[in-house]
């Protein structure tokens, strides 16, 4: 495919090696990264990335594979081989495979290394189907909702409510807005975004319930496009939509409910409202243990990434500038 002074562009064979080389040695990971502890199989490792680095830049054999990876910003092989391994096993750990969702005692001791938050109760379930949706929804663009068009259909006495959530620094939060309620609630600092959407969706639903409704027409309109996607989704592999789905059945049982979205920061006052109340609930502090809620699948493997980062920055600092 290439050589020192003929083939593909650098940046061809970098993207061919890290979409398709990679993948093929990272195969079955979880079985046998423990591997990478051995001299010789880190050596047998670093001959193949040397031997793609070569092929990239048209360095001389005598160039150190270390520098050439920090030009290139390329991990360590045998640091993608163990990233690959922990990212595997947890979703062995997510579908509840193995002795208590690992592959073996020893992996799932050996998690808590890897980071503390292994130890926390997660968001994510074993699939399950659901069939029943007593809502419905509408995804318009935002040239509907400009020309009018976006709520054709929905009648004036309709009940509406807006939900938002939000994230920031110090925080999540979620955020309510509807007829005599304007709902702020802190949901610290491990739910992600979409949870906190999820989260808004379902207090809204539950509010509603709790007024007991009965024939009316309810409207909740959020931003979020995949919170509402999520809830229309015949497959469910979250904790948190499977519950807000529920309670979405609940009140369509009674009422005529529709999930609306609505673009955000367009000057919508309802939108901008429940905005508002949620980024007061992600700056306020949660009364409350942590997590909040289950931890999402997302959330682990943004941890795997920071923590290879930073070991990856370790063996750039060796090499020097």
């Amino acid at each position: 495919m290439a050589g020192k002074s003929w083939g593909c562009p650098p940046k061809i064979l970098r993207w061919m090696y890290t979409m398709l080389v990679r993948p093929v040695i990272t195969y079955g990971a979880v079985t046998w990264h423990r591997k990478t502890k051995l001299a010789t199989t880190k050596k047998a490792l670093d001959r193949v990335q040397r031997l793609a680095c070569l092929c990239m830049t048209g360095a001389m054999r005598t160039c150190p594979t270390a520098g050439i990876e920090v030009i290139l910003d390329l991990t360590p092989l045998h640091l993608v081989v163990e990233r690959a391994a922990k990212g595997a096993l947890l979703r062995i750990c997510r579908e509840d495979m193995g002795m208590d969702g690992g592959s073996s005692v020893r992996e799932v001791l050996s998690l808590p290394s890897v980071s503390p938050s292994w130890n926390l109760p997660r968001d994510n379930m074993v699939k399950r189907y659901s069939f029943v949706k007593n809502f419905s929804s509408k995804l318009d663009t935002k040239e509907g909702w400009s020309s009018g068009s976006a709520l054709v259909g929905i009648r004036d006495h309709a009940i509406q409510w807006y939900t938002d959530g939000s994230k920031t620094l110090e925080g999540t939060g979620a955020g309510v807005f509807g007829p005599r309620i304007r709902h702020s609630e802190p949901m610290g600092k491990y739910p992600s975004i979409f949870q906190a959407e999820i989260y808004a969706i379902g207090r809204c639903a539950q509010f509603n319930l709790d007024r007991k409704y009965r024939n009316q027409e309810i409207v909740i309109l959020s931003d979020s496009q995949a919170a509402i996607r999520a809830l229309t989704s015949f497959v469910v592999s979250s904790k948190m939509v499977w519950e807000c789905l529920g309670k979405l059945n609940d009140l369509g049982s009674k009422n005529k409910v529709t999930l609306v979205w609505v673009p955000g920061h367009v000057g919508i006052v309802g939108n901008e409202m429940a905005d508002a109340l949620a980024r007061k609930g992600a700056v306020s502090s949660l009364v409350g243990p942590e997590p909040f809620c289950g931890i999402s699948n997302q959330y682990f493997l943004e941890e795997l990434r920071k923590g290879e980062e930073a070991r990856k920055g370790a063996v750039s600092s060796l090499v020097g500038p």
